[in-house]
């Protein structure tokens, strides 16, 4: 499995056995509705620990920076933000959709988001569904919020999505019952391999993040009825 180098915010977390994924991200538990205020995320240098390490498994702010697209990466499970609140749901169940943004808007602009703190704005604006997660309006909304050009695609479309990936743009795509999950979930397509495979920004698997995945996977599994004019929307 290939490794990839992350730049420490802190220490690192133990490993945690990932598990499949349901609902827009399944199964919540019930807490205080109102979302605490939440701190910027920390910088490269801040932190109880400044090393470079290279590791498989990990949670925290880190790059994926496997060919071809880097990303700031977050993972709805880390315990950092998993438990916090997305409405009346909690990020580690329900927050993929909020995670997957928060990797884009810190991506690709100098603002950068946590899943708190994007789980919080998506809250705020109603762009959350009480155990189903994001709206699929949220996609196109935090590109927009953040100035990002935006542009939605059925699968159908899918040669136009293949094309934004050669050219090095993201795509957050809504995945349907398969390899992604069980029910519905958003991850980020970052580009193709040198074997013209989609490398992935899974906010719920670090090792799915690790794979590269057959396009025509992804397109047959991607939700054929998304709104907001998904499944796939690419970004930049």
């Amino acid at each position: 499995m290939e490794k990839f180098r992350i730049r420490k915010k802190e220490s690192i977390r133990r490993a945690i056995a990932v598990v499949s994924v349901a609902t827009l991200c399944m199964s919540a538990g019930a807490v205080a509705l109102e979302p605490p205020p939440m701190s910027p995320p920390l910088s490269w240098t801040e932190g109880s620990m400044n090393i470079e390490e290279e590791i498989s498994v990990g949670y925290g702010m880190a790059t994926l920076d496997k060919e071809p697209v880097p990303v700031i990466y977050y993972n709805q499970r880390d315990p950092q933000y998993g438990k916090l609140p997305f409405g009346t749901d909690i990020i580690e169940t329900h927050g993929c959709g909020p995670t997957a943004m928060a990797m884009v808007v810190s991506s690709l602009t100098d603002k950068p988001m946590n899943p708190a703190q994007m789980a919080q704005w998506a809250y705020e604006n109603g762009y959350w569904k009480e155990r189903k997660g994001a709206l699929h309006d949220l996609i196109p909304a935090v590109a927009q919020a953040w100035g990002l050009d935006v542009v939605g695609y059925q699968a159908e479309d899918a040669n136009q999505v293949l094309a934004a990936l050669e050219q090095k743009k993201l795509v957050v795509v809504l995945m349907w019952p398969g390899h992604f999950t069980a029910s519905g979930h958003f991850i980020i397509l970052r580009g193709l391999d040198e074997d013209g495979k989609v490398v992935v920004a899974d906010p719920s698997s670090r090792e799915r993040s690790e794979v590269s995945w057959d396009f025509h996977l992804i397109v047959d599994e991607a939700a054929k009825k998304a709104g907001a004019n998904g499944p796939f929307w690419v970004i930049g």
